[in-house]
């Protein structure tokens, strides 16, 4: 098998397009593939590199090199040589005509250290040596051997599977390298829902803000009083850039502004102040653009309160211990100032019925303002002001609602 050895081996290097030797040596190292990659020639070990392709150009860096000019290359200098050109050393098939140089590899064969029980090898240039083992790992990383053309030796190499060499057990197996994980935005920064509503904000605000939509606005017959006509262009235009400018999570803010911004006597009426002007229900939800479910929706949350689906203090109410106390002791208040009716009933919003009881008319709210501060006065309190009680009058807590209905308007029923 022509390129296959073992650590150990004497081979011979034969001359190119001939059958003469130019020397013979030792093998000392040997790839993975159990080519030959390195051999030491003679007593000076002199490294010859194995190059393992067909071609015969200047194997050495000579052309015209014998087995007389091998003792004056330098010690331990890296010569090539064509893996074709390496045959396995026999005294009886040495191809030398002078008898001087087979007696000579004759001895150097009986002195080899290799043939020994016990090797021992020569470590007279060491810095050689060590420089020669990073090489050869170097080279079994990227060298890849290629056939030599012969096809009965690639059968006889087929066929037959040759000892792993020694060296290749006492190499260190190496785990590949782990896959990098990439850093993902989107895991730990989730996206915003509401990134393209507040993208489109601007753009939005100009499509609701064209002239021809509030000359509509302003030609809508809402109602009888034809509310939409009495507001003018501009005012009408600043009402929807203001909602339509806002993000989606300010306009019911917004919008819950308005409606807890206007007197008690409009509330009574159902009406809306836009611009010192009274304006009907159809009308409001017109001029700022929204839908009339929506609108419901937020009437029916300022009455009963508002639940919030995020976290956070934005949006919440939290109103101070001298609020908390007023509505209580407001509630407390009328309860007791109130009389039933029996001849009233009233469906609640569980779908139960109760009795209605009523305020008399006799108590105007400056009166129950009056008691309520003498009230909170007796228990240490500072009073309330006249826009707190208002305030809590107007938006009352979930546990008592107040129908502004009645036989006459300071007659405010209040629900048991």
């Amino acid at each position: 098998m022509a390129g296959i050895f073992k650590v150990g081996d004497r081979v011979y290097l034969r001359k190119p397009l001939s059958n003469n030797a130019v020397g013979h040596g030792t093998v000392v190292s040997v790839l993975p593939t159990f080519r030959v990659h390195t051999v030491l020639l003679g007593n000076d070990n002199i490294a010859v590199r194995i190059d393992h392709v067909d071609d015969f150009l200047h194997p050495l860096p000579l052309p015209s090199m014998d087995a007389t000019q091998l003792g004056e290359i330098e010690l331990g200098m890296n010569v090539r040589w064509p893996t074709d050109l390496l045959r396995q050393f026999s005294l009886a098939e040495y191809p030398v005509q002078d008898d001087a140089l087979r007696d000579d590899a004759r001895v150097q064969c009986s002195q080899s250290p290799f043939l020994t029980p016990t090797p021992q090898i020569d470590y007279t240039n060491r810095q050689n040596w060590y420089l020669l083992e990073h090489e050869v790992q170097d080279d079994q990383e990227s060298e890849v051997p290629l056939s030599s053309g012969d096809d009965d030796d690639d059968e006889e190499f087929i066929g037959e599977t040759p000892p792993p060499p020694e060296s290749r057990e006492s190499q260190p197996e190496f785990e590949p390298a782990k896959k990098k994980r990439h850093y993902n935005s989107s895991v730990r920064n989730p996206p915003d829902p509401f990134r393209r509503t507040r993208s489109n904000a601007k753009k939005k605000a100009q499509e609701e803000t064209t002239e021809e939509k509030i000359r509509g606005i302003q030609r809508t017959t809402c109602c009888g009083d034809l509310c939409c006509r009495k507001v003018s262009y501009e005012v009408i235009r600043q009402c929807r850039l203001e909602y339509f400018g806002l993000p989606h999570d300010d306009k019911e803010e917004y919008i819950h502004t308005r409606l807890h911004m206007r007197h008690q006597s409009a509330i009574d009426e159902g009406k809306h102040i836009i611009d010192q002007k009274l304006i009907c229900k159809r009308g409001f939800w017109t001029i700022y653009g929204f839908s009339k479910t929506k609108y419901y929706k937020m009437i029916a949350q300022s009455l009963h309160g508002i639940v919030r689906g995020y976290h956070g203090n934005k949006g919440m109410l939290k109103p101070r211990a001298t609020t908390s106390e007023a509505h209580a002791l407001l509630k407390q208040l009328l309860q007791q100032l109130a009389e039933p009716m029996p001849h009233m009933q009233c469906t609640f919003a569980d779908g139960s019925t109760g009795v209605v009881q009523m305020i008399p008319s006799c108590y105007t709210r400056k009166s129950i303002m009056r008691e309520l501060n003498a009230k909170i006065a007796s228990i240490g309190g500072s009073g309330v002001s006249k826009s707190l009680f208002y305030t809590t009058w107007a938006s009352p807590t979930r546990t008592t609602s107040f129908i502004n209905k009645g036989p006459s308007r300071n007659a405010i029923p209040v629900l048991s």
